[in-house]
């Protein structure tokens, strides 16, 4: 179905020179909770459907930068999860840190047809991504267990609860910055489109302030051990 989506989209418009796939849920819930049905539905769509997405497409990104179009793009939107693990959702942050890195492999592959790749990733933006039901994208495990209550993982689920409906984030500004950078005009005029977008205040701050710090402190205190492996 989805080849065939893009065949039609290249019938009709001529060519397809951007495909930004922003496809995804959040299973809410345990590692130990999920059933292995629920994990795999999970990553089935976040993960294997981005790897689809770019199976359909390439060859018609590819076939638009042949014939001249300056700005080739394949998107799959990442996450402040891509970085970061919270408890209850630990199986939608490993699937947003796979789209990253895949995206980035992508981005390798593709490079020499003249098409760019880039993993967006967002912080918290005010949609309703964080609804619950099975017709949003919040949806939250069939069992749960009492042992984790008054836990991290129950910190996490009202978490989620609390920023509903609360983002900072505008969705409608962030389309736009996506729009330029894709585009090469408006905020992002003259700026070379980068490998990762990231969108929000929040993303950038954790980013900057604590992840990237607290990860080269780690290195460096472990750095002897590190380097005490090779022959």
């Amino acid at each position: 179905m989805i080849a065939a989506k893009f065949k039609e989209a290249n019938q009709i418009y001529g060519r397809i020179t951007h495909v930004v796939n922003c496809a995804g849920y959040i299973l809410e819930g345990a590692v130990e909770e999920a059933s292995s049905k629920e994990v795999y539905d999970q990553f089935n769509t976040n993960v294997f459907g981005a790897a689809n997405i770019t199976r359909a497409s390439v060859r018609y990104l590819r076939q638009a930068a042949q014939t001249g179009s300056s700005h080739v793009v394949i998107a799959h939107f990442g996450s402040l999860a891509s970085y970061w693990s919270f408890p209850a959702m630990a199986h939608y942050c490993a699937t947003k840190a796979a789209v990253s890195l895949l995206t980035d492999g992508i981005g390798r592959e593709v490079a020499p047809f003249g098409i760019k790749a880039c993993t967006i990733e967002p912080g918290f933006f005010r949609t309703e991504f964080l609804n619950v039901g099975e017709a949003q994208r919040r949806i939250q495990t069939a069992a749960t267990i009492p042992a984790y209550v008054g836990t991290p993982v129950a910190d996490s689920r009202e978490l989620l609860i609390r920023a509903n409906n609360n983002q900072a984030g505008d969705p409608e500004k962030g389309a736009k910055v996506i729009v330029d950078v894709f585009t090469g005009t408006g905020i992002a005029s003259g700026k070379e489109l980068p490998d990762l977008l990231h969108l929000g205040p929040d993303i950038v701050g954790t980013l900057k302030d604590s992840m990237i710090p607290g990860m080269l402190k780690t290195m460096d205190q472990w750095a002897e051990v590190s380097r005490s492996t090779d022959f």
